[in-house]
């Protein structure tokens, strides 16, 4: 028997094909929290046989505790488990047991959903169902006998995954499957009949327009089924997570619930709405109702998002005359309801250089379990709700407002715990992608796009330790800023979030910036093209000239002033930077997105 040391490489993927598509979030909280439960399956599977898990740190880990039967204070909601991991083995030992116990946790949830739903009663193929369930998961793993992560990806390189030939019609969420009617060439009524039968149809998990294959229906439904698993008695999971409706309308909904509106007019809306939004625990919708809340006030929390936002169908009208009777009660409430939300993704910079700083994979393990403990109370703080937190990475959807305070409430926490630590400065960060989005967009085109914006505008082209945002309309992509995290903030503020507040005053007639100033930078910037060899004072002298001679600051005293103490900060968010050097140029996209921020995408 061989003394030598060896380790286990292992990732479960596909992650994009999970996680990413996704038409609603409770798709994309349902993938993540799967794949986390999988990867807790494979690393039990791993200690059973005298492995001993090095990467992540997994001692305080809620979720792999369940599964070996020890107690928790509250079972987790939220995946907290990458999709990978390093383990230490004992001799002779493969990685086949991991890839075995994945498999086996899969078919049992799979199976618990076909026989509640009576698949087969409805028509479905056993054999489309079953080919789909097993031949999902693209598994990968290597014994070593270092554990240093690189000879996972080599080994991934070797592309062995081959899922089968999908015939038919597709998937309306994972469009490369084959949804479940099974027919080559499905005419619409056979379809459609096929899916009036199944016992979720025309409800919340599954709408009249929606044609899923196994694997997204498992997805949809699996929750109903959570608590029959073994060693799952107690563990409830939400039925509903908020929609991106929802999430769009928190602060418009608070300050409403706030009004306590008159419970005949709420009780007409919601009576026809459905109530979509339950158990959401959105911080703000739970301080608005305060402790006791009146009934009435409660549907209205409850009420599913897209309700509160006029609709162009005719079969709403109904609905819209219930949301306008409400507010003709409420004549002074003329907060506006932006269709905006966000979506906030971290993650950890060059974490190969933060564990040689700290000498040893342990040690960075156990900071990032920290991290990872830490981000769900942020983002609960900053009125979110967390899709994934596991290791550095970070993925949470937000009110427009909230989300670059909880980006950098998450990047203090990440950075206070390494600088504790005692490692050295410089050698550890964390960058962020904010992409503001309208509802109606789809999901999974924003959610691969927040990859692009994390990896090749924060990190790539701006250096890394930088936070990015992109704003997305209804015609598409608009505005993208980015600005090395240094730059950025300034105390405990992100300083285009302060002048966007500082922008809002002028609507109370104080001094501010007006949107048609914006837009003159705007012009101002792109014609001096950047500013390419004007010197950056005469840039601000251009504009602070301009504001003067504008008007907006007249009945002001000392106006010269008032214009340079606004235009420098705003000027100096418009910088660009390239690997986190400010390359002496402008971009007018600072000026814009500060704009969408004050107005919070609503043209007025």
């Amino acid at each position: 028997m061989s003394n030598k040391q060896q380790y286990l490489h292992f990732t479960l993927g596909p992650v994009q094909g999970f996680v990413a598509q996704a038409r609603r979030t409770r798709d994309f909280w349902a993938g993540s929290f799967l794949l986390s439960w999988l990867t807790a399956h494979a690393m039990k599977a791993v200690q059973d046989a005298g492995g001993t898990i090095l990467m992540p740190s997994v001692k305080e880990d809620d979720m792999l505790k369940i599964l070996k039967g020890e107690a928790v204070e509250e079972p987790p909601r939220t995946g907290s488990l990458p999709n990978n991991f390093i383990a230490k083995l004992p001799d002779e030992f493969g990685g086949k047991i991991a890839v075995d116990a994945v498999q086996k946790a899969w078919k049992s949830l799979a199976e618990k959903v076909w026989e509640k739903d009576e698949l087969k009663a409805a028509g479905v193929s056993k054999e489309l169902w079953d080919s789909q369930i097993k031949f999902f998961w693209d598994m990968a793993w290597v014994i070593s006998d270092s554990d240093n992560a690189a000879v996972l990806a080599q080994r991934k390189n070797w592309r062995s995954y081959m899922p089968p030939e999908s015939l038919g019609d597709k998937c309306t969420m994972m469009g490369e499957w084959q949804e479940l009617s099974g027919a080559d060439r499905p005419s619409p009524t056979q379809q459609d009949k096929f899916w009036q039968q199944l016992k979720p149809y025309n409800t919340m998990d599954l709408r009249k327009n929606e044609r899923l294959c196994a694997i997204a229906y498992v997805k949809r439904r699996f929750v109903h089924v959570w608590e029959s698993l073994d060693g799952h008695t107690g563990w409830e999971l939400p039925t509903s997570v908020p929609s991106t409706s929802y999430m769009a309308a928190v602060h418009w909904l608070k300050k409403l619930i706030q009004k306590n509106p008159s419970s005949e007019e709420v009780l007409a809306l919601c009576n026809a709405a459905d109530s979509g939004e339950r158990l959401t625990r959105i911080q703000a919708i739970s301080k608005a109702l305060g402790k006791s809340p009146a009934e009435h006030l409660k549907k209205l929390a409850d009420i599913d998002g897209r309700a509160l936002f006029d609709s162009d169908k005719t079969e709403d009208t109904k609905l819209v005359d219930a949301k306008k009777a409400l507010l003709k009660t409420l004549p002074d409430f003329n907060t506006p309801l932006s269709p905006f939300y966000a979506i906030l993704m971290m993650d950890g910079d060059s974490l190969g250089e933060t564990k040689a700083a700290m000498g040893d994979a342990t040690g960075l393990s156990e900071a990032l379990a920290d991290f990872t403990s830490r981000v769900p109370k942020i983002v609960r703080e900053n009125n979110g709700f967390l899709v994934y937190a596991g290791g550095d990475d970070v993925l949470a959807i937000l009110p427009l407002e909230d989300a670059m305070g909880c980006a950098l409430a998450c990047r203090k926490a990440y950075m206070q715990i390494f600088a504790d630590k005692k490692v050295e400065q410089g050698k550890y960060s964390i960058s962020a992608a904010i992409e503001y989005a309208h509802m109606k967009l789809p999901l999974t085109m924003i959610l691969k796009d927040a990859h692009k914006l994390l990896d090749d505008v924060a990190k790539d082209a701006t250096g890394r330790d930088a936070l990015a945002c992109r704003v997305w309309k209804p015609g598409g992509e608009q505005q993208t800023w980015a600005m090395p995290w240094g730059e950025a903030i300034e105390g405990d503020e992100v300083k285009l979030a302060n002048l966007a507040t500082q922008l809002g005053k002028s609507e109370e007639g104080k001094p501010g910036y007006a949107s048609k100033l914006l837009y003159h930078i705007r012009e101002t910037l792109e014609m001096l093209q950047g500013g390419g060899d004007i010197h950056s004072q005469a840039i601000e002298d251009m504009l602070v000239a301009d504001y003067v001679s504008s008007g907006l600051l007249d009945g002001q005293d000392n106006k010269l002033k008032v214009a340079q103490d606004l235009i420098k900060p705003l000027l100096n968010q418009c910088r660009v930077f390239e690997n986190k050097v400010d390359i002496e140029s402008y971009s007018a996209n600072g000026a814009l997105l500060l704009r969408f921020l004050a107005q919070k995408g609503v043209e007025r």
